[in-house]
């Protein structure tokens, strides 16, 4: 017995429903691969200061053997608006209608949380470095394809607005892959050069097999070095033996004819 005794006999009922849907090695990184899911969403904050809103997408796998295992996806939807533009398309791709109203947002998660869509999910790895040096592995998910929603059918998205006269064409779809690797570094008021620098400093590649083609061609036109390409196996060539000369065979000499004699 000690002093956190009687503490714990007050959580004894609570701990008991918090782990009725428990999934031993529930939280630990699967695999790379495409997974059947069950998606829910709910709002949260950042750690760091200045605290931001995020959304954070939970993927509970439906079937198979990592039937069960969760996998996270943390979308900071406050002053970021590459962040708010993924949260939204993700949103409508689950067949959701994005509010004018921004506090409707809650309403949609509830919803989700409720009655989880079932979708098709690609997760891969992605290995990044910290503000503290460390190195850590996390998975990137993607949503490929939606089985089953709840939701009302999205309203058609307007037009987008033109392109400014002077904006780089690739800096959006940079600062779209950043933000779905959420790489802390990128913030949305840098511009393409900017960017470019600070994923270098930090020492950053993208797996070729990991990226869309749009993604591909935008890196391909900024920074070519980011990309870490697909390793090509040549088989090795296999000598071939240097011929031998067959030696030559000597010339056969005559046979001797004995020479014809009077006596034997």
């Amino acid at each position: 017995m000690s002093i956190y005794t009687d503490r714990l006999k007050r959580m004894q009922k609570t701990m008991d429903e918090q782990m009725t849907d428990y999934v031993p090695g529930g939280f630990s990184l699967i695999p790379e691969g495409e997974y059947t899911a069950r998606v829910q969403a709910t709002l949260d904050e950042t750690k760091k200061e200045p605290k931001r809103l995020m959304v954070v997408f939970q993927f509970t796998v439906a079937e198979g053997d990592s039937e069960g295992k969760k996998v996270f996806d943390r979308t900071v939807i406050e002053d970021n608006k590459v962040g708010a533009q993924i949260c939204r398309g993700r949103l409508e791709d689950l067949g959701y209608t994005w509010p004018d109203a921004l506090i409707d947002v809650e309403g949609i998660l509830d919803d989700m949380t409720s009655n989880p869509p079932l979708v098709v999910i690609q997760v891969t790895h992605e290995t990044s470095t910290g503000t503290d040096d460390r190195t850590y592995t996390n998975a990137r998910i993607r949503i490929i394809d939606v089985l089953e929603n709840t939701a009302a059918p999205s309203t058609p998205t307007e037009t987008a607005p033109a392109q400014a006269e002077n904006e780089d064409p690739n800096l959006a779809g940079l600062l779209a892959l950043c933000g779905s690797y959420q790489l802390d570094y990128i913030s949305d008021d840098m511009n393409t050069e900017q960017i470019v620098e600070a994923l270098k400093a930090q020492s950053a590649a993208f797996k070729e097999e990991d990226l869309q083609p749009d993604e591909l061609t935008m890196l391909e036109s900024v920074a070519v070095d980011l990309i870490e390409r697909k390793k090509v196996v040549t088989p090795e060539k296999v000598a071939t033996p240097a011929r031998k000369i067959a030696p030559k065979t000597p010339a056969k000499q005559a046979p001797k004819v004995k020479g014809r004699g009077t006596g034997r």
